[in-house]
């Protein structure tokens, strides 16, 4: 399926020939020169990879569905842009086009509601629920429940299991 998809996008690809690219490397003189067009073609030949997925909106899904398994990890732009083979800037241009937030905002939702579950449901202290939902600081965690319910946790808690 890819490589039909990519033989689609084969013009797009090509569009810098063979001697373009020869020529690009008969003009370095040190291996880190070398190292840097090859970086810059293989983004380029991933950000084409990333359109083709974003086609049917896969790819933004897809970061979605790891987003919401792997929220109790620290999980940064440069994580989630290495583990889909696309650029920091093009993974958060297209996730905030998608979704109207940003990828950070996304996740700290995530964690949020995944947090306000645990109150409902456990009896859990705070300290180990902000643990739980990927915040090693409890002072953050509360502050950041609280901007986000606009209650702290101890009064969520104490709303929903009464």
């Amino acid at each position: 399926k890819t490589a039909a998809q990519l033989k689609i996008q084969q013009p797009k690809l090509e569009s810098v020939s063979f001697g373009e690219i020869f020529h690009e490397f008969q003009g370095c003189f040190c291996f880190q020169s070398l190292e840097k067009i090859y970086r810059n073609r293989m983004l380029d030949l991933m950000e084409s990879y990333a359109q083709l997925c974003d086609q049917k909106g896969e790819l933004i899904e897809q970061v979605q569905r790891y987003i919401k398994k792997h929220y109790a990890e620290n999980l940064t732009l440069q994580d989630l842009s290495n583990k889909f083979y696309v650029s920091p800037s093009y993974l958060s241009y297209l996730f905030s086009q998608r979704t109207t937030m940003t990828i950070t905002t996304y996740l700290q939702q995530v964690r949020m509601e995944q947090a306000a579950c645990l109150l409902r449901q456990t009896t859990m202290s705070i300290a180990e629920i902000g643990i739980a939902v990927g915040y090693g600081n409890y002072k953050n965690f509360w502050k950041l429940f609280k901007r986000h319910f606009n209650v702290t946790p101890k009064e969520y808690r104490n709303l929903h299991n009464t």
